[in-house]
């Protein structure tokens, strides 16, 4: 009899441990299963706070240039603070300059290091009408630093236009030469449309952007 009771006791004894550690294997896993949640909610309302901001401040860019009135070229895109300020300082340097001619649109806004000293270069590339109300055009080629919302030049130079070239800024080499890609004109070209293709390469020497290749 005492045998009996004694399976009895042992069976209850296992038994109820066992169910216990099941009970706490389910709250742990539940645990888990609720820090899980809540990390995977906190992602996607970082993603989503990180995505209003990028909104906003593409919004307010977009609105900000539609203020200025620029026109871009088609495929340049303006979708950082850095590159705003960088126009804003371009409009204020067209304003300034004496025997301007009018701006018809930015081609291209390029960043450089060109020294690797963490103080950057900028270049742009634009288009001018040099004579109001005429279809004559001409290309210019800004390259400087942006100091305090201003831009020190460092080469201002129309290098291209109607009846001449259409050019575009590619890179400037280890050796300090800006190398451009150019179409000029054929004896059957229309004034819009130059297609024969070429390279150019400049130097500044003296403060002086000279043509090294043409």
């Amino acid at each position: 009899m005492k045998t009996y009771f004694l399976l009895i006791a042992i069976f209850l004894f296992f038994g109820c441990k066992k169910t216990l550690n099941v009970t706490e294997d389910i709250s742990k896993d539940s645990d888990s299963n609720s820090i899980e949640i809540e990390t995977v909610e906190t992602q996607i309302q970082n993603q989503n706070d990180e995505e209003f901001i990028e909104y906003s401040t593409s919004t307010e860019i977009s609105d900000r240039l539609n203020e200025i009135d620029i026109t871009l070229k088609d495929g340049l895109e303006i979708t950082t603070e850095k590159q705003l300020e960088a126009i804003l300082a371009f409009m204020d340097f067209l304003a300034n300059q004496e025997g301007k001619s009018y701006l018809d649109q930015l081609n291209n806004l390029v960043f450089l290091d060109i020294d690797n000293d963490g103080d950057e270069e900028v270049v742009f590339e634009y288009s001018v009408i040099a004579f109001p109300g005429t279809s004559t055009w001409g290309l210019n080629f800004l390259f400087g630093k942006i100091k305090n919302n201003k831009i020190i030049p460092i080469i201002n130079e129309s290098i291209g236009g109607k009846d001449w070239r259409k050019i575009s800024f590619k890179n400037i080499d280890e050796k300090g030469l800006f190398w451009f890609e150019t179409l000029s004109y054929s004896e059957n070209d229309a004034m819009c449309c130059p297609s024969v293709k070429g390279i150019a390469k400049y130097e500044i020497i003296n403060g002086k952007f000279n043509v090294i290749e043409n």
